[in-house]
């Protein structure tokens, strides 16, 4: 690509490369115009931003060990065991199913902003996910067009930046009933996913 590494040397190409890789969890530098980058790369980017940083970091996005909780539990399951295993370790059920949680719950709010600003703005989709799971991931990352935004799509960025910054299980449960184990159990239904 002529208008970010196609002029650059072989060592340039490796090093903004190697920086526009890292630079999406959460650093918010960038070194190649981010809005020249093609379809394939800010997808790329996407994914990186929503994974985001580790955790214990001011960095947004679903944290680095819930997608690897979520490898491990397809992992498990493509291998037929019944338990989580990793490193001769076995993980608990509730982190599987908050891993869980916290990827569908930041789906959820990542597709429908993504949805409400591409109608309401009318834009293409991809520049308005970019922002989007930019602001998830507090990342800082732009393909330019935040400031053509109304201010009901900034508000609504602001949002996505806040639960991405805070946690989207953490406010949920802030908001939700708090848990109550009752003294009788339903009876276990099994159904085909898949």
């Amino acid at each position: 690509n002529d208008a970010t590494m196609g002029n650059l040397s072989f060592g340039e190409k490796v090093l903004s490369a190697l920086f526009l890789s890292v630079t999406p969890r959460t650093a918010g530098f960038n070194t190649l115009p981010t809005g020249s980058l093609r379809s394939s790369t800010l997808f790329l980017v996407i994914v990186l931003m929503f994974i985001g940083a580790s955790p214990g970091s001011t960095g947004g996005g679903i944290k680095t060990t819930t997608f690897g909780v979520l490898l491990i539990t397809v992992w498990n399951l493509i291998t037929g065991k019944n338990e989580i295993e990793i490193f001769k370790r076995q993980l608990e059920k509730d982190i599987v199913l908050k891993a869980i949680a916290i990827t569908m719950l930041a789906l959820i709010l990542v597709v429908t902003v993504t949805m409400i600003i591409t109608v309401s703005e009318k834009m293409d989709f991809l520049p308005v996910f970019f922002e989007t799971v930019s602001a998830f991931g507090t990342v800082g990352l732009s393909t330019g067009i935040t400031s053509s935004l109304s201010g009901f799509a900034r508000i609504l960025i602001i949002i996505t930046m806040f639960v991405g910054r805070v946690g989207p299980l953490t406010l949920a449960l802030a908001f939700a009933e708090r848990k109550r184990t009752g003294v009788y159990h339903y009876p276990k239904e099994k159904i085909m996913v898949g």
